[in-house]
């Protein structure tokens, strides 16, 4: 390994740490906005699908947080799903899938194939 690329990767590692550091902190704070939330999950998301083990305890870490708040967003129980079903296990897939549907009341939980959960709000059940 060269010195340039093993200098690079240690900046980027670094970096890295720098960013999870501060999100720990912001974290800290009282109720996050959702966005923020999602735009860190979607970090350690795309870390975590290039192998870093550390990423996915810390995306899994920030969905718990999130869901906190956040519990009756759909589209959170959804990405959370989906997350354990690209990367996690069958059991924590269905974990999730368990607590969506007893956390969303007003929601019917759906599967679409397998893989994928679909949200539907009550109201698109009824007939008038």
């Amino acid at each position: 390994m060269s010195d340039a690329s093993s200098t690079g990767e240690k900046n980027d590692d670094a970096m890295l740490f720098k960013l999870q550091k501060a999100v720990q902190v912001f974290l800290a704070h009282p109720h996050p906005g959702l966005a923020f939330y999602k735009n860190c999950i979607e970090l350690e998301s795309n870390l975590a699908s290039l192998g870093n083990d550390d990423s996915l305890v810390n995306a899994r870490k920030l969905y718990e947080a999130a869901l906190a708040t956040y519990d009756q967003d759909s589209s959170l129980w959804k990405d959370y799903h989906s997350l354990e079903t690209k990367l996690g296990t069958s059991e924590t897939a269905a974990a999730i899938n368990w607590r969506a549907r007893k956390s969303l009341k007003d929601f019917a939980v759906v599967f679409n194939s397998p893989d994928q959960l679909q949200f539907l709000h009550v109201t698109q059940f009824m007939q008038f």
